[in-house]
């Protein structure tokens, strides 16, 4: 099976390993505050350090592990639509179509609250979100592609058992063949 990674929007406080996205320098891995309202961030395109004013309403996102293949008969699987943004798998229908309810709610990546505003379309437009990647994994850059022997063993025994993701997800870093 093969997966990969995407940038998703996330509505939470700035931490350690979150993205920011900035229209001057693109997105950027924030690092630490620095004091006088300041944050020190890595540009993800050049790794340069770059010091960012605070006080912007900058947009963040989070690497996530993500698949095409969503899995069929199964409830309460998170999805992102390109449009509509995070929903769950609210039933399956159609070999080609998913039925799907979206809320603008979001608790960490799980969704609450659900108004059962029901939506079917094409699954080319969906992704199913397996889970956030881990903070420490610095090298992973959107779009990149990954296979269960780049994943950590306990992550890749959830999704071949079709069991939740609580966890962050770890990937194997090529250079030391650790996982971080």
């Amino acid at each position: 099976m093969k997966f990969f990674t995407k940038l998703l929007p996330f509505k939470d406080q700035i931490k350690h390993g979150d993205i920011i996205l900035n229209t001057c320098f693109g997105s950027v891995k924030f690092i630490e505050d620095i004091k006088d309202g300041f944050y020190d961030c890595i540009i993800l395109s050049n790794n340069r350090r770059v010091t960012m004013n605070a006080d912007h309403n900058y947009k963040t996102g989070r690497m996530f592990l993500c698949s095409k293949d969503i899995p069929k008969n199964q409830r309460d699987n998170t999805v992102y639509h390109n449009e509509l943004g995070w929903g769950k798998l609210y039933s399956f229908a159609l070999s080609n179509h998913l039925h799907i309810s979206f809320d603008s709610q979001i608790e960490n990546y799980e969704i609450s609250g659900w108004n059962h505003t029901n939506v079917d379309f094409t699954k080319d437009q969906t992704v199913f979100v397996i889970g956030e990647i881990s903070s420490l994994a610095m090298w992973v850059k959107e779009g990149e592609e990954f296979y269960f022997e780049d994943l950590n063993p306990l992550t890749v025994a959830a999704i071949e058992h079709n069991q939740p993701i609580t966890d962050i997800i770890k990937i194997k870093n090529q250079k030391d063949n650790r996982y971080y």
